[in-house]
């Protein structure tokens, strides 16, 4: 039986330095089989299938029949914190792991890859509850499809029923899922898969929790924009007009 090294990084900034020379892919159930059965010289992240396994541990066999076809050409990497369940979870497929960067240079060029992009996208910011709900009714009055983490609950995959290909555009709030994934970091995964299978989605976020959007969703999101540049048509206020408005209802509360 062969095994092999599974690589790692330390944070998000070698994981874009990672991405600067490899087009890494996240690991989603049975797309990463039809790849690896298609092409093994490619790069996959496990980290967010990491903490799905740790809550869903009845998923592993499954994940192992979806690794079943790396060789010595695939490359896996993952976060360092959790490599070590990595090889814990995959003990006939990972005898170890070494950061990426430091051994990158037995690494060779060809294991670059060309076949599968994948493309990253902004998360464009709002800046107040009021700016929401601006959002939702201007979606509901152009049919646009939206929903939030936390109109969804406990039915999440009833409630993205209504997000479909014939949609030109759909919306998806992420601010909801950032407070529930700090002790819930399964839920990365979950998120993941949605993102990658609706290509019209487009992703918003409170201002303030934009930076978190980037450390959990990497592979996803790649930076932030003005939710205006998605709807210019839209009636919400800019960051200098809400920080303005902010620091005027601040200096008018009427202290004892």
């Amino acid at each position: 039986m062969d095994y092999y090294t599974l690589y790692t990084y330390k944070n998000v900034t070698e994981l874009r330095e990672i991405q600067h020379e490899k087009n890494v892919i996240p690991f989603i159930f049975v797309e990463t089989l039809e790849l690896l059965e298609e092409e093994q010289d490619i790069c996959i992240d496990i980290t967010s299938l990491i903490y799905f396994l740790r809550t869903n541990k009845d998923n592993i066999y499954s994940a192992n029949i979806n690794l079943r076809e790396i060789n010595e050409e695939s490359i896996i990497i993952i976060e360092y914190g959790l490599a070590e369940s990595a090889i814990e979870f995959f003990p006939h497929i990972f005898s170890c792991h070494v950061p990426f960067l430091k051994e990158k240079e037995a690494v060779t060029e060809d294991n670059s890859l060309k076949t599968f992009v994948h493309h990253r996208n902004p998360v464009y910011a709002y800046y107040s509850s009021e700016d929401l709900n601006l959002i939702i009714k201007y979606a509901n009055e152009n049919n646009i499809p939206i929903t939030t983490f936390s109109q969804a609950s406990g039915n999440f995959r009833t409630e993205l029923e209504k997000f479909n290909l014939t949609s030109e555009l759909a919306i998806v709030d992420l601010t909801s899922i950032i407070y529930a994934i700090e002790d819930n970091k399964n839920l990365i995964y979950l998120v993941e898969s949605f993102l990658n299978q609706f290509s019209n989605v487009k992703v918003i976020g409170l201002a303030s929790q934009t930076d978190q959007l980037l450390k959990y969703f990497p592979f996803y999101i790649e930076n932030v924009k003005s939710l205006k540049e998605l709807i210019p048509d839209l009636n919400i206020k800019d960051s200098e007009e809400s920080l303005i408005n902010e620091v005027k209802k601040i200096t008018t509360i009427q202290f004892p």
